[in-house]
């Protein structure tokens, strides 16, 4: 068994409110629950409108599938966020 951990981080320079940053992380998690059946949160909480963090989270039987899904979460969360994606780091442990 795998376990794959994400740390995204996102810089949305035209948000000016928690309401516009909370509706769009809103509608990231909601996706990639729905299209990959990962596990999300928003962490790091911070009080710039335009800045967050997911933490993301999936189990898989092998290295290769959670590499796949990986790189198919990084594309989406780069396109989904208008390419303001800063960062994204991810680990995967065998146990």
């Amino acid at each position: 068994m795998f376990v794959s951990v994400i740390k995204s981080l996102f810089y949305i320079p035209h948000f000016k409110s928690l309401k516009e940053r909370r509706a769009m992380i809103l509608s990231i998690k909601s996706k990639l629950i729905r299209n990959f059946g990962l596990s999300v949160a928003q962490v790091e909480q911070t009080d710039d409108p335009k800045i967050f963090t997911l933490g993301i989270s999936l189990v898989s039987s092998d290295s290769k599938t959670a590499e796949n899904i990986i790189e198919k979460v990084r594309n989406f969360l780069y396109l989904e966020s208008g390419e303001c994606m800063q960062s994204f780091d991810y680990k995967i442990d065998k146990w």
